[in-house]
């Protein structure tokens, strides 16, 4: 009910890394709300990576209505790495055309930039959600200088162009392997290639 929901949100906006990963495993299985949207997508993609309008000096938040009382402001982003992760994660898990929204916004306003500074959530979204207007996105990023490379030692290495091409290849339904490409589940680049 509305109290659960005002009770998460609020453990979302806490301080302490643990807590913000608790209340992230408890809306897993709930029914995506707009405001619990909201504050997973501002830490899934911060905000020099998002769609955030706010100013760059004023730290992105979330007003979050309660019943009977005024509504409150939660913090919605701390320096925390495992949070970007998280949030990701339960953004792709939730399947929910209020997320699907949100990518294709984001999609439409990164076309009309020349660069993105971190494409990597962008590129995990639009996969997990095989957003086709993401394509031309990721291609004219599969196609630009790499960034962000991962090394797997002698298992090969990833980067935002294997990124970029594995999530065109699940959007599209093609075979990865046609781009010699095999999953790397537990790194965000998601993709990697064999050798150098």
């Amino acid at each position: 009910g509305p109290f659960a929901d005002w009770t998460l949100l609020r453990l979302l906006g806490e301080r302490e890394s643990w807590v913000r990963a608790a209340a992230m495993a408890a809306v897993w299985d709930r029914p995506p709300t707009p405001a619990t949207v909201e504050l997973l997508w501002r830490r899934a993609l911060p905000p020099d990576t998002s769609d955030n309008t706010e100013g760059a000096d004023d730290p992105p938040s979330v007003k979050i209505d309660f019943p009977q009382h005024d509504p409150i402001e939660v913090a919605a982003a701390e320096d925390d790495p495992a949070d970007q992760e998280l949030a990701l994660l339960v953004l792709r898990h939730m399947q929910s055309p209020l997320v699907e929204g949100r990518i294709k916004t984001l999609v439409a306003a990164r076309m009309k930039k020349d660069e993105d500074n971190d494409p990597l959530p962008l590129h995990r979204l639009a996969e997990s959600y095989k957003v086709k207007e993401a394509v031309p996105l990721l291609a004219r990023e599969a196609c630009g200088e790499k960034m962000r490379e991962a090394s797997f030692g002698n298992d090969g290495f990833g980067s935002a162009r294997t990124s970029a091409i594995g999530a065109i290849a699940t959007i599209l339904q093609l075979d990865p392997e046609i781009f010699e490409l095999t999953p790397a589940p537990d790194s965000d680049v998601a993709w990697k290639v064999e050798g150098r």
